[in-house]
């Protein structure tokens, strides 16, 4: 008789996190929103000090409009390990949505201070530019974006500020 479940005695807690983790993400492609969480947290419980898992998740969780679950996960992440530019970058992310743009610029920043080319933390301080009103940080950022990537999708933008990108 065939069988789909798994026998975790045949795995170590790494590979089975693993497995969990990956198929959280599938069933959240698949929008079975409840499934997906339920492995992103066995997958969490079972390595919890593993940021990847916990990053996964709290991204899961801001993509789901769970906005204040998903900066918890990230805290606790960065509790953690506070190197991972994603992490910062998330975080970043959640403080704009708040309209808290100071600790949004905080967090941002701190992401490119670990990548100075983290072209996802300048597209968030784009975004935070725009927000604020501030022109000339829009146009500091959208330089940086396209010195980074000449090719970006926000290329047609530079002839309204004016921006002159680098030669590779």
């Amino acid at each position: 008789v065939w069988s789909n479940k798994i026998i975790v005695l045949n795995y170590s807690d790494a590979d089975l996190a693993l497995a969990y983790s990956r198929m959280g993400e599938v069933f959240g492609k698949n929008d079975m929103l409840d499934y997906a969480e339920k492995f992103y947290l066995k997958s969490i419980n079972l390595m919890s000090y593993v940021i990847d898992y916990k990053n996964k998740y709290g991204s899961f969780l801001l993509n789901n409009n769970r906005v204040d679950d998903a900066k918890a996960i990230f805290l606790k992440a960065l509790s953690l390990n506070p190197t991972i530019k994603e992490i910062h970058a998330n975080l970043g992310l959640i403080y704009i949505i708040d309209e808290d743009y100071q600790n949004a610029e905080t967090f941002l920043n701190q992401a490119i201070a670990l990548d100075p080319d983290y072209l996802l933390a300048y597209e968030n301080l784009l975004v935070l530019s725009q927000k604020i009103n501030d022109s000339k940080a829009t146009s500091l950022y959208l330089q940086k974006i396209l010195n980074i990537n000449p090719q970006h999708k926000l290329k047609n933008l530079k002839e309204n500020y004016k921006i002159e990108t680098k030669k590779k």
